[in-house]
């Protein structure tokens, strides 16, 4: 049985649903892309980027999110929130950003396939997830040299750490408020972050890597070497 996190790998095992020598964590990978800053195009050079890809769905806590995005753009104006995506609660998210006439701050695009693109352009990622496995947007936005402000669930804290970004309580809203409104300040901390999400999925969470352990896993268990 192949886990994506050790999380769930020790939980099976002390629950006696897998035995421990048939239980094996194999970290999602991703592919390293090339970063080249295009912020010029999306907003202006004094503005703070914080964008997230997500399905808006009760289970990435995207409503929160809104509404912690809303009181941070009332403190700081020269933040701006990028939510991609799409799903059910995608209507309701875009309400809650016209109540609070924030929509020049807080943009919902929905559903793009050109992700790259949109990573390249922030300063800082973001997913408040309730719960994740181990969370592909996370490890697309780290091979883009991004650091990460997440929800300290499963799988999330085994991608962040204080090295690469903030994790944040998931029923702590008054803490990511405040890490939020932050992080403008904090460029060169940031940047040294953003450096460090990519050294990590270089070494561990490497696309090559990935294949080569599932791929192992196969021969072994087939006797197809």
């Amino acid at each position: 049985m192949i886990f994506v996190n050790n999380f769930e790998r020790e939980f099976a095992i002390k629950h006696k649903i897998v035995k421990e020598k048939k239980a094996l964590t194999i970290y999602n990978g991703i592919e390293l892309i090339n970063r080249k800053s295009k912020r010029s195009s999306l907003v202006k050079d004094d503005t703070f980027i914080i964008g997230s890809v997500l399905r808006f769905e009760k289970i990435k806590n995207i409503v929160n999110t809104i509404k912690v995005a809303i009181e941070v753009c009332k403190v700081n104006n020269k933040i701006v929130f990028y939510f991609i995506g799409d799903g059910k609660l995608l209507s309701e998210c875009r309400q809650l950003v016209l109540k609070a006439n924030l929509e020049e701050n807080i943009i919902l695009p929905g559903w793009k396939n050109n992700i790259s693109e949109w990573l390249v352009k922030f300063d800082a990622y973001l997913l408040f997830s309730i719960a994740e496995g181990l969370s592909i947007s996370i490890l697309e936005a780290m091979s883009m040299s991004l650091p990460i402000v997440a929800s300290d669930v499963k799988g999330n804290n085994e991608l962040v750490s204080d090295t690469n970004g903030i994790l944040v309580p998931i029923n702590d809203i008054d803490r990511l408020t405040a890490v939020l409104l932050s992080l403008p300040d904090e460029m060169e901390r940031l940047n040294e972050m953003g450096e460090n999400s990519r050294k990590l999925i270089k070494e561990k969470f490497d696309i090559m890597d990935f294949v080569r352990k599932y791929k192992n896993v196969y021969e072994q268990e087939y006797n197809l070497k």
